[in-house]
């Protein structure tokens, strides 16, 4: 299934809706990035809490922890990124993810035993500051938003770092 993001809401710390490629409203992102805990929190369109995005504040290189509301929990540190090319490895989801792409054209793939489980593209969205991803199926596809929304915050703190 592919979903849309806004990236410009996103990277503003606002709440927003995540839509499938038909426009029906699938999640709820209620961003407090501007925050202290930099805690974000994904909602099925009724309200329920599905997970909790968080960076380890603490952590030697950028690391986001996704918690799903039955507990579960994934990492996403990052491996090996440069200025233009991110990439990081997911722990705890069953067989590892990876995911790897380019900051600058925010193309990215979330593989998993290196067959794509997500492909994130600006390319499918005509929209400006708007990207796609594209779930696999048979992928969980709040696990895939949440890594989504993981990465746009790592880039999101990278951008601020590179202010500074």
């Amino acid at each position: 299934m592919r979903y849309v993001i806004r990236e410009r809401l996103m990277a503003l710390g606002n709440d927003f809706t995540v839509q499938d490629d038909a426009g029906v409203d699938r999640f709820i992102v209620e961003g407090k990035a501007v925050t202290s805990t930099q805690k974000t929190r994904l909602f099925d369109v009724s309200g329920n809490e599905l997970a909790m995005i968080q960076r380890k504040t603490m952590a030697m290189t950028p690391t986001y922890t996704i918690t799903r509301a039955d507990g579960a929990s994934v990492r996403m540190k990052r491996k090996g990124s440069s200025l233009l090319k991110a990439k990081y490895v997911v722990e705890g989801a069953g067989r590892d993810l990876v995911v790897q792409g380019s900051y600058l054209d925010h193309e990215y793939v979330i593989s998993r035993g290196g067959a794509p489980a997500a492909t994130v593209s600006k390319r499918w969205v005509t929209i400006p500051d708007t990207f796609g991803v594209d779930v696999a199926p048979g992928e969980d596809p709040v696990l895939m938003i949440g890594l989504v929304v993981a990465l746009a915050l790592a880039m999101d703190a990278l951008d601020a770092q590179r202010r500074r």
